[in-house]
């Protein structure tokens, strides 16, 4: 077998390995998750992508009025003013115009398709990563060290397979970059020009990515003037690409005027270097492990150190084709530091502004870097596979941790339990016979499009409880008001009490409250708009500290009632942090099937200011898989004084995956304060 032969083998060899391990990772991350809506992590901002494709499926596929669900825009007013349509500016819609293409060629509008899209975008991005590594490198590890770099870091899995653009804008731009080092090689201009495709494509659909786009025009623009001489045909493409983007740019502008937007496009720098080093010390505190693994950023420090080391002992690079390469990823990496200047303060909030900016340099000095090195005899060869191999373990396993640990619901986090109340959205409306037309008022709504997509209905989201912004959206023109049962009572109606004398229930099931704007016949109380005034509890506790209690309560500690020493009630003291709980085993919760929670109790203290945390736990196999919390404030006015409190907890449904289930609700004495309680009381129904 010829040598030319050997080398064609070898290469397709390296693509199976490359292309089993990006499947088997892909699979390991991917398989519980390509099917469902978004959550977690910057849900927000997936869920808008994912309701920009389908409104393209309802729009009648029209690509220059891209619209979602959300009729109250966030720019330019924040929310406060209602819109006719859902139209909206956005940057060139294409990765979700395909994927809801694929939608109606299939007939399915389930997120698996625009999330097994992206996958596969990224899988390609990751694919040429390999082959552009392979170009530059003079070995035949580093396209491999390269792309597992890349392939592990946490924040990029945990974007892989959503629905956010940025993904096929790095694989475009990776694309591009593999065309221009083709180009670079000495071939035709056609791999010029093909590299000039992929980088507008990138740049549209995420702007961001222009970095690398002008990174190129600069790297050639400094040969047309070492050469004294302008190469036409290259400034044509420029031109063109320019052109292309500012026109859309234009375009966007119009949508924007005319319809309000809910994408940001807005500078975003601080006022001042003082702060924007504390801001970037909060980047890193934050993200710093989520863009990379502790093991990422070892494995770099060596690579550069080993590269510094080489460059003393054998000096410069000589190579012609790295000396370009390695001077377009410096050119590439003053571009991303430059556009963290100008959107500093969004980095500290949205973690895929790395993806969009420094992710694509690093990983391109990473390849850059391993590839330097010449591996000639077989103990280089073993020792170098071993090494790669070893560090390959250590981003795995550093990764995983990671992106379980971003796919887990927070105490604080309302935007999961919206996810789960709903769910059912859609079909509760369509039994309820409200038309696919009605505009829908969602009330402590926690993100624009997230309750609309499963809606599948327009309409106008209030985020917060606000009262004059409530107040405000009462009045819209809506047929509809949706509200989630846990927000409705006590917060929304503590807020705004007028809806009990505005609106009258339609209907709604154990997460999800229907009303109807009009005057009721009747007083009403928070229970009538609930749907509980006629319900019985399937299930039903109380605890007095002065009778023996059920076995559901735990951690009871009694005193003397401040105010009535013939009665004991619930107390706990200053250096106990955690208080009274109440817990349902397995078999309870296997017998009840779903659990719709309402907590009442009253409540004393003499402490004049903090918080105690009232928390909801649902663990399926020791592991929590919805977990929320409520504050019960201290303040002056309610000091020594009893009060009631009562909360309508998120509903659970059972969990039958053999492990067992466990429902707890507790007191956190997070602030370390003291407090009494007595007449405690947990209806299930």
């Amino acid at each position: 077998m010829d040598s030319a032969t050997g080398t064609k083998k070898f290469k397709w060899l390296s693509i199976t390995i490359l292309s089993v391990f990006l499947i088997t990772i892909s699979f390991h991350y991917h398989r519980n998750e390509i099917k469902t809506y978004p959550s977690y992590i910057h849900a927000w901002a997936q869920a808008d992508q994912y309701a920009l494709a389908l409104g393209f499926t309802e729009n009648g596929y029209d690509f220059f009025h891209p619209q979602t669900y959300n009729l109250n825009k966030q720019f330019p007013n924040n929310f406060a003013h209602p819109y006719p349509t859902g139209v909206t500016s956005a940057d060139f819609p294409i990765h979700a115009y395909i994927p809801a293409l694929l939608m109606g060629i299939t007939g399915s509008t389930s997120p698996f398709w625009m999330r097994i899209y992206l996958l596969l975008y990224s899988l390609v991005g990751l694919i040429f990563l390999f082959l552009l590594t392979r170009e530059i490198s003079k070995n035949f590890l580093a396209p491999f060290a390269a792309v597992a770099f890349a392939m592990l870091s946490p924040v990029f899995l945990y974007y892989q397979a959503t629905f956010l653009p940025t993904i096929p804008s790095l694989a475009n731009a990776i694309i591009g970059y593999y065309f221009y080092v083709i180009h670079l090689k000495g071939a035709k201009n056609r791999h010029f020009l093909l590299a000039l495709v992929f980088f507008t494509l990138a740049t549209l659909a995420r702007t961001p990515f222009a970095i690398f786009l002008f990174a190129v025009i600069c790297q050639e623009s400094f040969y047309f003037i070492l050469r004294r001489k302008i190469d036409i045909r290259k400034c044509i493409g420029f031109l063109t690409s320019i052109l292309l983007i500012f026109g859309y740019f234009l375009y966007n502008q119009h949508l924007r005027s005319l319809n309000g937007s809910i994408f940001l496009n807005l500078l975003s720098y601080t006022e001042s270097f003082a702060q924007f080093k504390l801001l970037l010390s909060e980047v890193i505190n934050r993200w710093g492990n989520h863009f990379f693994t502790s093991y990422h950023y070892l494995f770099l420090l060596g690579l550069t150190l080993a590269s510094v080391i080489m460059v003393i002992v054998k000096g410069r690079e000589k190579d012609s084709l790295r000396n370009k390469f390695g001077f377009q990823i410096l050119i590439a990496s003053v571009g991303s530091i430059l556009y963290s200047l100008l959107m500093a303060k969004q980095f500290q909030y949205h973690d895929y502004y790395f993806l969009d900016s420094f992710f694509l340099p690093i990983i391109l000095l990473v390849g850059y870097l391993s590839g330097q090195f010449r591996i000639k005899s077989k103990i280089q060869k073993t020792i170098s596979i071993v090494v790669v191999c070893i560090f390959i373990g250590l981003f795995q396993r550093d990764a995983h941790k990671r992106v379980k640990s971003r796919q887990q619901t927070a105490i604080w986090d309302k935007t999961e339990v919206l996810v789960q109340d709903f769910a059912d959205s859609k079909q509760l409306l369509d039994s309820l016979n409200i038309s696919k037309e009605a505009i829908i008022l969602v009330l402590e709504s926690q993100t624009p499009n997230n309750a609309f997509v499963h809606m599948r209905r327009k309409g106008f989201a209030i985020l917060g409880s606000n009262r004059e912004e409530i107040q405000n959206a009462i009045n819209w023109k809506y047929d509809y008001i949706v509200v989630q049962n846990c927000m409705l009572y006590p917060e929304l109606l503590q807020t705004y009490p007028e809806l009990l004398e505005q609106t009258v229930r339609v209907g709604g099931n154990d997460h999800l409250t229907v009303l109807r704007k009009t005057v009721p016949t009747k007083k009403q109380q928070p229970w009538d708009l609930l749907g509980l005034t006629k319900r019985v509890p399937k299930l039903h506790s109380t605890i007095n500290f002065d009778d023996l209690p059920e076995s559901y309560w735990g951690n009871l500690v009694s005193k003397s009632n401040p105010l009535d020493t013939a009665n004991n009630v619930g107390y706990t003291a200053q250096n106990n942090e955690w208080s009274l709980n109440f817990t349902l085993t397995d078999s309870t919760l296997k017998s009840l099937q779903s659990i719709y929670p309402v907590f009442k109790a009253n409540f004393f203290s003499n402490e004049k200011e903090g918080k105690i945390l009232f928390i909801a736990n649902y663990e399926v196999g020791n592991k929590s898989v919805s977990q929320y919390a409520f504050s019960i404030e201290l303040n002056e006015q309610d000091a020594g004084k009893w009060r009631s409190i009562s909360y309508i907890l998120p509903a659970i449904h059972y969990t039958n995956t053999g492990k067992p289930n466990r429902y707890t609700v507790f007191l956190w004495n997070s602030d370390k304060k003291e407090f009494c309680y007595d007449e405690v009381s947990i209806s299930i129904y």
